[in-house]
């Protein structure tokens, strides 16, 4: 229904955040233990609770050599959240005998200027240019409202720009890049101050795995999907019903369109 590879389900013991994070960690985990190759380079967002989840029950993966781990989104924040975003690259770069390659920056700067000054750095520009040799990127969704760890970090909008960005119909985000609910990107106004990947060269890549659930992230992960910005998903089973209740609702309501414009 949404042109995804593959679609994994986790088993929650309750629909809670909690209990939705611990599940689609484990699931996460495993998925990626069984896709990694020798050779692959990896991308992994800064900022999410589903992916530190996901690193913090994953096993070594002895099998592998010369596995680079990129960052996707500026890590660079506060010091007591930037700790989060360092952990998920390293600990990641260890499970998979590999590199971390670092985005010295922030996720979010205060001006497209301080963004275009940003990427002349050559640090940044040397992570930067990895992310086309990117064979499986591992992304959280977020909600409009960002979580406590986003907001911890420094790196998200003020309360004021997050009103002018659900005011132009953004209902969910991929690495701080927000679309609306027929998942078209939303790059105005504040677009030109995120460092890091775009949603267009996200979806170019071969493998792009999106970990997300619960009912705060339905709407978010319902959009990102149709815009087809990942094409897989690991999420738990009572988002997964929820999903296939709205696909079910919106093929009945297009099956009934069309019988009356017969």
């Amino acid at each position: 229904r949404f042109g995804l590879s593959q679609m994994v389900i986790a088993e929650a013991s309750r629909d809670t955040e909690d209990a939705v994070l611990s599940a689609i960690g484990s699931a996460a985990a495993q998925l990626v233990e069984s896709l990694l190759n020798p050779g692959e380079v990896i991308g992994i967002s800064s900022w999410s609770a589903s992916l530190l989840s996901m690193v913090d029950q994953m096993h070594p993966v002895r099998k592998l050599q010369k596995c680079t781990v990129v960052q996707l989104l500026g890590g660079i924040g506060s010091p007591s959240a930037e700790k989060h975003a360092n952990h998920l690259a390293t600990r990641l770069a260890r499970l998979v005998n590999g590199d971390a390659r670092f985005l010295p920056a922030p996720g979010v700067v205060g001006s497209a200027g301080a963004a275009r000054i940003l990427f002349q750095d050559p640090y940044v520009r040397e992570t930067i240019a990895l992310f086309d040799k990117i064979t499986l990127a591992l992304v959280g969704i977020g909600s409009l409202e960002p979580s406590a760890l986003v907001a911890s970090s420094g790196n998200s909008f003020s309360s004021e720009e997050l009103a002018i960005i659900q005011h132009n119909g953004a209902v969910g985000d991929i690495c701080l890049r927000f679309y609306d609910a027929n998942g078209r990107e939303i790059k105005e106004p504040f677009g030109n101050r995120v460092i890091g990947i775009d949603l267009e060269r996200l979806s170019r890549i071969r493998t792009t795995i999106g970990i997300a659930g619960g009912k705060r992230k339905f709407s978010a992960i319902l959009a990102g999907l149709r815009g087809k910005w990942i094409n897989t998903l690991v999420t738990d089973q009572f988002t997964a019903d929820r999903l296939a209740k709205h696909s079910a609702k919106e093929q009945k309501f297009a099956s009934s369109s069309k019988v009356a414009g017969a």
